[in-house]
């Protein structure tokens, strides 16, 4: 057995949605990063593999300098080996290499069972990617709960009018030279808006124009699409990244121009594109704490939901200062998982 078969062994062991060559290709192959994975491999005194794990260098933009980061990603245990220590052993000896210690830092949205390990490995939390929701359409589900079903219409359009008043696409004023359109592929406009983001004051994943395709567009598995907005002269002002499943949109990534008014733009725009979309009820975006987006969010009636995403870092301690450690400077949202 190869190491590519090992390892999806390792994977589609300890996760319900399976994997396969193609997926891991893309996901350590393909990537617009040159430095080569690290894969950490757990043996049992009689050399079984009872576990593995790998760190996936990225490039990250911190405080307007380009870093690389390690992701950290498909840590797995074979299941009569967990609770016994595996997951630690591998974590701890991970911060020994020294390809590691050549990295900025490592980042890791893990999973539950991975936490407690990463925890007591001396992995740091920072500010989680929080969940939020926007209903749209309430008839998916109340049509199901109501009889008859004139009864269930005139609820359902009662409760999707307060929806739509309670919301600030029934106030904002978009000015007539912006536009909201799919587009089917990532050009040169991209990277003028990332080389013009404002990155001097937070830590966020590179999203030229290579990195956006590798992710989204060159996906093995899940089909993205990119809604856009822009101005009169065609220059790219922002982008929502997006997939739809059954009754609901999921909002992967989006970047703007700075400043809250171009993201109140581009959501006003993408929520009339999704009200035309049939049997869409919701639409959901992970997304770290800060004021750019969260705050627009808010103004357009999405929800912040109890459950997120935890976040953990690791960096070389004897720094006096990391700055990967300002909690509150990380911009991350769902599509900074691997997937």
């Amino acid at each position: 057995m190869n190491c590519k078969d090992e390892l999806l062994e390792l994977r589609n062991a300890n996760r319900d949605t399976k994997r396969d060559e193609i997926y891991l290709d893309w996901r350590y192959l393909k990537r617009p990063c040159q430095i080569e994975p690290i894969i950490v491999w757990a043996h049992s005194n009689g050399g079984e593999v009872v576990g593995a794990l790998s760190l996936v260098p990225h490039h990250y933009s911190i405080y307007n300098k380009e870093c690389t980061l390690g992701v950290l990603g498909d840590i797995s245990v074979v299941p009569k080996w967990r609770g016994k220590g595996v997951a630690r052993e591998m974590f701890q000896f991970l911060d020994r290499l020294d390809e590691v210690k050549r990295l900025k830092g490592c980042v890791v949205l893990p999973n539950k069972d991975a936490s407690k390990p990463l925890e007591r490995s001396g992995w740091l939390y920072i500010s989680p990617i929080e969940r939020y929701v926007k209903a749209i359409n309430v008839e998916y589900k109340i049509r199901s709960l109501l009889k008859p079903k004139w009864l269930s219409s005139i609820v359902c359009e009662s409760f999707n009018k307060l929806l739509y008043i309670f919301s600030a696409e029934s106030l904002l004023r978009v000015p007539n030279n912006y536009e909201g359109e799919i587009v089917s592929r990532i050009d040169d406009r991209f990277d003028a808006l990332w080389n013009n983001f404002n990155k001097r004051e937070i830590i966020i994943g590179c999203r030229n124009q290579a990195y956006l395709r590798w992710r989204y567009l060159e996906h093995p598995l899940i089909k993205y699409s990119f809604f856009t907005l822009k101005n009169s002269t065609n220059e790219l002002l922002g982008y929502i990244v997006f997939h739809i499943k059954g009754d609901t949109v999921y909002i992967s990534d989006l970047l703007c121009g700075n400043g809250h008014a171009l993201y109140a733009y581009l959501l006003f725009y993408f929520l009339q594109f999704v009200r035309n979309a049939k049997q869409v009820s919701k639409v959901t975006i992970g997304i770290s704490k800060n004021d750019l987006c969260t705050f627009p969010l808010r103004w357009f009636g999405f929800f912040n939901r109890s459950d997120h995403q935890e976040v953990m870092i690791s960096f070389e301690k004897s720094g006096q200062d990391n700055i990967l450690f300002n909690k509150n400077k990380w911009f991350l949202t769902a599509g900074d998982k691997d997937t």
